[in-house]
């Protein structure tokens, strides 16, 4: 794929990501998605989400030091209100556990879970290696799989 492919591959992307607090205009995009690119570019989409998010939090984590799981927790968690998710403490070990989510609720609400995950869910490894590859990661349930919540855990226990 050349790079203006990939430029316009990403820019639909972040359509796609900036739309969710509006269903009508993330459905919206969401088809135009399929329209434009459908699911032979979902690998690419990723690929690209991949590339972005590990350079961005790359840089959040120089910038952001101690870059422990504390300080991502901090960063990504504490200030968002829109969501319901209680924070555990154990040793090395932070472990969230998300029961409610804005996000994922508006893809389940336009029937497209499947592209919430490759969209929004598929980030979270990406930001946890780029901010610091030390840390470990792990989310064996998502919301938007239908499961009751997403169970983030990060840990520097090895």
């Amino acid at each position: 794929m050349d790079e203006e492919q990939r430029t316009k591959v990403w820019t639909k992307i972040k359509a796609i990501r900036a739309s969710w607090q509006d269903t009508s205009k993330l459905e919206k995009e969401l088809i135009d998605w399929e329209n434009f690119f459908g699911s032979k570019y979902l690998k690419v989409a990723e690929e690209i989400l991949a590339e972005k998010i590990y350079k961005q939090f790359e840089n959040i984590g120089r910038e952001n030091q101690p870059n422990t799981p504390e300080t991502l927790v901090k960063i990504m968690w504490k200030g968002w209100t829109e969501g319901k998710f209680t924070i555990e403490k154990t040793g090395e070990k932070i472990q969230i556990l998300c029961t409610k989510c804005p996000i994922a609720d508006a893809y389940i609400t336009v029937g497209r879970p499947d592209l919430g995950l490759v969209f929004q869910c598929s980030e979270d490894f990406h930001i946890v290696k780029g901010f610091n590859p030390e840390i470990r990661f792990s989310r064996t349930k998502t919301l938007m799989s239908g499961d009751e919540c997403c169970n983030h855990c990060y840990s520097t226990d090895f």
